[in-house]
């Protein structure tokens, strides 16, 4: 990541200034501050565990929209590297 300059570079995004900066953070603020009570009338219907269950669930879900690519990536190579392991333990079995 290049944090060298002012304003909040990313190495795979353009720079973005500082109000867009200021309005993310605002909304974030903001999606945080509501999910409390949102969370404490679900809670009057569902266990603390379900509620967790489907919020990583949801965050899982959309994440995978977000980094489709990396996580391909990613899951190449994992599975790439378990077949050199698992065949390398199969030759000295």
């Amino acid at each position: 990541m290049d944090s060298g300059s002012s304003g909040g570079t990313l190495a795979w995004h353009q720079p973005i200034s500082g109000f867009s900066a200021d309005l993310s953070v605002l909304g974030i603020a903001l999606v945080w501050g509501a999910s409390y009570p949102v969370a404490k009338g679900a809670l009057v219907f569902a266990p603390v565990l379900v509620l967790i269950f489907y919020r990583f669930l949801i965050t899982a879900v959309a994440m995978s929209f977000v980094a489709h690519k990396e996580i391909a990536a990613t899951f190449v190579g994992i599975v790439r590297a378990a077949l050199y392991w698992g065949l390398s333990c199969l030759r000295f079995s």
